[in-house]
């Protein structure tokens, strides 16, 4: 039995070279970081220092920052636009990121860009979230809007909660598949 609670709309997975981590709501204590370990094939609590919010359904996302070795948190909020955190893996600290550029986060008015997907572009040091064309860029803790060709096509009117998306790293692609199950491609310039 894993020692998070069981839910596709809260626990968010993130691949790591330290293994697979899981950020989730405890089923007790106040854990909410976990590895994966698969010798074992048992969920390790991640040690914290610091206080780390908790996911929020279809509006929070991780990404692991290659760069920096440390996780990346997001959370899609109202009044600033953006809630973000990072996780050290070398010293077990969980900080507050406040990021420039916020206000790009807070004016995309659109009901459905959810924060749920949060992918890691390692050539370029960037965390771009679904399929929202919001992107933060790690090196400058900086906020941009990019304007995708999937703003034409239904991809993002379905909802960004809608849509999966992985990183490709042999082709440089981000994939994405929505709910119709068409598959869009993009490369980041």
């Amino acid at each position: 039995m894993s020692p998070f609670r069981p839910s596709f709309y809260t626990v968010n997975l993130v691949a790591t070279p330290e293994g697979l981590v899981a950020w989730a709501y405890p089923r007790n204590g106040s854990d909410s970081l976990w590895r994966l370990n698969t010798k074992e094939k048992t969920w390790q609590t991640l040690p914290t220092k610091g206080k780390l919010f908790g996911p929020q359904v279809d509006n929070s996302g991780v990404a692991y920052d290659a760069q920096r070795k440390r996780l990346l948190f997001f959370i899609r909020n109202e009044k600033a636009g953006v809630t973000m955190a990072a996780y050290d893996f070398a010293s077990g600290e969980v900080t507050m990121v406040t990021a420039t550029g916020a206000e790009k986060v807070k004016e995309d008015t659109r009901e459905q860009a959810n924060f749920r997907e949060a992918i890691y572009l390692p050539d370029d040091d960037l965390v771009i979230i679904g399929a929202t064309g919001l992107v933060y860029d790690c090196a400058k803790n900086a906020w941009f809007k990019k304007v995708l060709a999937s703003d034409k096509p239904p991809i993002t009117k379905e909802g960004s909660y809608n849509i999966g998306v992985m990183y490709d790293p042999h082709r440089k692609l981000v994939w994405g598949v929505n709910t119709n199950s068409q598959v869009f491609v993009l490369k980041f310039d």
